[in-house]
C-alpha cells in the first residue's frame, strides 16, 4: 500500500526542514570558528577541561561548543561525527 499524499508531503517538507537546520548549524559552526581565528589571542575552542585549565592559565577564553536541540541530526547520525570533529562536546535532545 502506497503512502497517501499528505503523509509523503510531512515527510518531504520535515526533509526539507532537517536540510535546512543543518546549513544553519554549519553556519554558526564557521561563525564560531571564524571569530576564534579572528581573535587567537583572546580565546581557543576547548575540547576538553584540561584545555580550559591551560586557556586560563594563557588568559584566554575557553570556548566550549555544545548543540542544544538534537534537531541539526535529522536522520543521519554521522553527523555527530562531523559535529564532534567540528569541536561540538555536548548534545541535548531538546531544550530544557
Amino acid at each position: 500500500m502506497q503512502p497517501s499524499l499528505p503523509c509523503i508531503l510531512v515527510r518531504a517538507i520535515e526533509v526539507r526542514r532537517s536540510t535546512m537546520r543543518f546549513t544553519i548549524l554549519l553556519q554558526i559552526f564557521d561563525s564560531v570558528h571564524a571569530a576564534i581565528g579572528r581573535y587567537p589571542h583572546k580565546a581557543e575552542i576547548a575540547l576538553t577541561s584540561h584545555d580550559a585549565k591551560r586557556l586560563k592559565n594563557l588568559q584566554k577564553r575557553a570556548i566550549f561548543i555544545g548543540i542544544e536541540n538534537g534537531y541539526p541530526i535529522g536522520t543521519d547520525l554521522s553527523r555527530l561525527d562531523l559535529y564532534y570533529n567540528l569541536g561540538a562536546r555536548y548534545l541535548t535532545l531538546c531544550h530544557t
